[in-house]
């Protein structure tokens, strides 16, 4: 196609600034005069909702080049087979799930091959959702997650890897299914792999589940895959990464938590993905804001390895560095993924035996008891964890904001560290009386924790007086409500 002239593309924005003004729709005005056609479409073209049973139409819709030139974001639901009445009523299948994974697996194979052939100049956003198009019920989605391949079994690998094309103009992709019953869970591997086709990605936004309480071997099993894969990651423009990962506190603290890090043999092993979340935050050397949250289980290895967690050196050159890290945001459970808990029970727990402490989940759960007795901090799990986090947040150069959680959910057995820049607006009114004009760290323990100021040692303390510099806050405080 030959290039426009300069006047041909100044009638054009001047005629793009004319249709802008109009009142919509914008589409008609295409039919009043044909040179309107480029304008009219660079703004009906702009943003583009796609269903994937309407894919087979996608090369002829977006032949015309200013079409393709004019997309900038593409809302892609992948629509899954539909069930009947009494199917709904069911959990889903092995069958069902491999059907969906095929249907899932294929229609984004398809998306991200015609956008592969298209030129690399424009920067598109991809927002994915899998959905059904028929009301479940009695939580026919809750256990099922969507593969790009087949699972196999644990011992040839989990996820079957499948061959995605590489597709440059993606710049922002979000897997963040809509907040409604028609949506799915993805696999966490799956979104990363998807997350692989996009070299140039600069913004990823990942909406993803880890809530798997029935079926411990297949919690596992995911996990395992979704580290394996973004250890591979390599996204060199990456700027934002935003990930939620739920998994519900359990409100009876007398159980055990699956223990989530054990080799294939069943001998415990540091958390992969601890290590491979914190291998990625690093490797991406542009990443400025880093979000995980809703009560993810998670290791201090998401800081720091755990061989080199008391090494005094955060300089030598192997020590792990977030160059243009600025926003750093965490919010852990009070799980470990090592089948512990980051709290011990209380002193005295009181009596959680009567009928009063049982809670009805659901029709289709059974009812859970509601013994909620650790509170206390376990400095044996909490401590390496601190000092883990002391010695990221001093290897973060420009680090403006830093917040933490532990427990969120309970206001006396809380944790909340936040560490601001200058400039930076604090939460809570205590923080008034430092300003701004100072770095701030402050740390809160809820008062039934049985932590304060004397809890903390004293070199991780002088970590974060490290951070905020001579002229710095530093404040423990106790929460009590």
């Amino acid at each position: 196609m030959a290039e426009r002239s300069p006047s041909a593309l100044l009638a054009l924005k001047l005629l793009l600034l004319i249709v802008r003004y109009l009142p919509h729709p914008h589409s008609p005005y295409a039919s009043v005069c044909r040179a309107f056609l480029p304008a009219v479409e660079s703004i009906t073209f702009h943003a583009f909702h796609l269903k994937s049973t309407d894919l087979p139409r996608l090369p002829t819709l977006f032949a015309p080049a200013h079409r393709r030139r004019a997309l900038r974001s593409i809302d892609f639901d992948v629509v899954l087979p539909p069930y009947d009445s009494e199917a709904q009523a069911r959990r889903e299948t092995e069958e069902d799930q491999q059907r969906n994974n095929a249907v899932f697996g294929a229609a984004v194979q398809q998306l991200l091959g015609e956008l592969a052939s298209w030129d690399a100049k424009g920067g598109i956003t991809l927002t994915n959702t899998p959905k059904t198009e028929a009301l479940p019920q009695g939580g026919r989605y809750k256990y099922s997650f969507l593969h790009l391949g087949e699972m196999q079994d644990e011992g040839e690998g989990g996820e079957a890897e499948i061959q995605l094309p590489i597709v440059p103009n993606v710049e922002a992709f979000y897997a963040a299914p809509a907040q409604n019953t028609y949506s799915r869970h993805y696999a966490a591997a799956a979104v990363a792999t998807i997350t692989r086709c996009f070299p140039r990605l600069r913004h990823a936004v990942w909406s993803l589940w880890d809530d798997e309480h029935k079926d411990v071997r297949l919690r596992k099993r995911m996990r395992s895959d979704f580290a394996r894969i973004i250890a591979r990651l390599q996204l060199p423009n990456l700027t934002t990464l935003s990930i939620d990962y739920p998994c519900s506190t359990p409100l009876d603290h007398a159980i055990s938590p699956p223990v989530l890090c054990t080799s294939p043999a069943g001998v415990p092993t540091a958390d992969p993905l601890s290590r491979a979340l914190h291998a990625l935050t690093t490797r991406c050397p542009l990443l400025k804001n880093f979000s995980l949250t809703c009560e993810v289980v998670l290791s201090p290895e998401i800081f720091w390895p755990t061989h080199d967690i008391m090494n005094s050196d955060d300089n030598a050159p192997e020590s792990p560095i977030w160059p243009c890290m600025e926003e750093y945001q965490l919010n852990m459970n009070m799980m470990t993924p090592a089948g512990g808990w980051y709290y011990l029970p209380d002193l005295n727990p009181g009596n959680y035996d009567d009928d009063d402490y049982w809670v009805d989940s659901s029709d289709s759960e059974p009812e859970e008891r509601c013994r909620p007795f650790r509170t206390r901090l376990d400095p044996a799990e909490f401590r390496p964890l601190l000092r883990a986090m002391s010695r990221a947040v001093r290897r973060m150069p420009k680090l403006r904001r830093f917040f933490f959680e532990l427990n969120r959910l309970d206001s006396k057995s809380f944790v909340e560290i936040n560490g601001l820049g200058v400039g930076q607006p604090g939460g809570l009114t205590e923080w008034q009386e430092d300003g701004m004009s100072v770095r701030r760290w402050h740390v809160y323990f809820g008062s039934e924790t049985g932590w304060g100021a004397t809890d903390v040692e004293g070199d991780v303390e002088a970590m974060w007086k490290d951070w905020v510099g001579h002229a710095g806050v530093v404040r423990v405080h106790t929460w009590s409500v």
